[in-house]
């Protein structure tokens, strides 16, 4: 749903060979290690998957902290409670670019990055304006709650 994140750590349950489950870590400056990721296969419910997965990754790679975002469209961020984590912040509304089918993060759409693939760019005009030029429209979400889990 929130597409792909490059992660240093890829921990995942099966259950009768097929994949149900995964969690993604990686590095993160401030808070050592960052949960990139948590799903399950579409239309399930893992009970005690991300609880085992988590447990798994505290044990084989004895973390200090662990940072994660819980996105406002999907989820109010309990299963980050139930894994210890505490609630530190609420982010404000994100965006990505929109144009048809295609969506662009606003990471790629920065400014200096856009000459690069955009056909109409004018350095005078701001980012916005660029992808506006494109055909491109901003979609903004809800937030994230941020949360913190530490092992002291």
């Amino acid at each position: 749903m929130q597409g792909n994140r490059g992660a240093k750590i890829k921990i995942g349950l099966q259950y009768d060979g097929k994949l149900i489950s995964a969690m993604t870590f990686g590095k993160n400056n401030k808070y050592e290690w960052e949960i990139m990721r948590y799903a399950t296969i579409k239309n399930s419910l893992v009970t005690g998957g991300a609880s085992r997965i988590f447990k798994h990754f505290i044990k084989n790679y004895n973390p200090k902290t662990i940072m994660t975002y819980s996105d406002l469209r999907y989820s109010n961020g309990n299963i980050y409670k139930k894994l210890g984590f505490k609630y530190y912040s609420t982010t404000e509304p994100g965006y990505v670019y929109l144009k048809h089918k295609e969506i662009l993060s606003r990471h790629k759409c920065q400014k200096h990055k856009l000459k690069s693939f955009l056909p109409i760019f004018d350095n005078n005009k701001s980012e916005s304006e660029n992808m506006f030029l494109n055909k491109y429209r901003r979609l903004y979400n809800a937030g994230n709650f941020k949360f913190i889990w530490n092992k002291f």
